[in-house]
């Protein structure tokens, strides 16, 4: 397997990726058995960059787009792209795609989130970063 550094991190992640948000599929249902054995045939041939994907958090009930302002703290952070990811951010929102300082920080995001993100504080730290 060969391995890339993940942007600023420092981090070795593998060329190839496993994408997560489907897999295991079976019609409408996620078959666990076939799902849990896709992850460890990945890993064991060397994948360490799983990408589960975002918006299991999603609706927001203020219309807060929290993948896509997770997106730009990306840019941001990971890849440098500070100026970039802060004229996208400024762009004007529309009803169901709001930036992270229309967060009311009613917390419905976080109980949804399988990765246990402190969505709000991340949302707060968004609009510092991009918008503040």
């Amino acid at each position: 397997m060969q391995y890339r550094v993940l942007g600023r991190t420092g981090l070795k992640v593998s060329a190839l990726g496993f994408g997560g948000m489907r897999f295991g599929m079976v019609g409408d249902h996620v078959d666990e058995g076939l799902a849990v054995a896709s992850l460890h045939r990945a890993m064991d041939l060397g994948v360490n960059y799983i990408d589960s994907a975002v918006g299991y958090c999603m609706p927001c009930p203020n219309g807060v787009n929290i993948p896509e302002c997770f997106r730009l703290t990306n840019l941001h952070r990971v890849y440098g792209l500070t100026e970039s990811a802060r004229e996208r951010y400024a762009w004007p929102g529309k009803e169901g795609n709001l930036n992270a300082g229309a967060c009311v920080e009613c917390g419905q995001c976080e109980p949804k989130c399988p990765q246990k993100i402190p969505i709000v504080d991340q949302l707060k730290e968004t609009h510092q970063a991009l918008g503040g």
